[in-house]
């Protein structure tokens, strides 16, 4: 049996069309491949990021700190305690990138009673880098409520006060 009636398909010409065009843009120069007038070099693997609504530093204000910020506090109540959920600002004092986690992160209450890190099983490790502050968010458990907490990081310390807290 003679399978030249295929040829005489449109369905088929048309299948054959459109492989030889993908191959064709398959296998063009990475220069000729231009995204609405940008040449695809370096340009395309830089990441922008713009802060919308933050004002920009006074030139007289006070210096950045050494260590870490606690930039944002945040508690959600469950049935046998509640989590906090602590954002921070921090830069790695040496040069290689610091992992934070409980050996790293030391989390306390007023009175010195430690606070374990909540278990999350999918969260993928955090670290701070030593190039540029890096903004981390690490969640705690605390069993019962209290006003404040102490954080230990790189030898400096950060007292955050919890909202709704006493």
């Amino acid at each position: 049996m003679s399978y030249l009636f295929l040829l005489k398909r449109f369905e088929v010409w048309l299948l054959f069309g459109v492989v030889v065009c993908l191959l064709v843009f398959a296998f063009q120069p990475l220069e000729e491949k231009a995204v609405a007038g940008v040449e695809a070099s370096e340009e395309l693997t830089k990441v922008v990021v713009t802060e919308i609504g933050v004002s920009e530093p006074d030139a007289e204000a006070a210096p950045e700190p050494e260590g870490f910020q606690i930039t944002a506090v945040k508690v959600e109540p469950t049935e046998q305690g509640q989590v906090v959920e602590v954002t921070l600002l921090a830069r790695a004092k040496t040069e290689d990138a610091v992992l934070v986690n409980e050996e790293t992160l030391k989390a306390s209450t007023g009175d010195g009673v430690p606070i374990p890190h909540f278990f999350a099983p999918f969260q993928t490790p955090q670290s701070v880098g030593a190039e540029e502050e890096s903004l981390v968010t690490v969640k705690l458990w605390m069993a019962d409520a209290s006003g404040s907490i102490w954080l230990d990081f790189q030898g400096d310390r950060a007292k955050a006060e919890l909202p709704g807290g006493s």
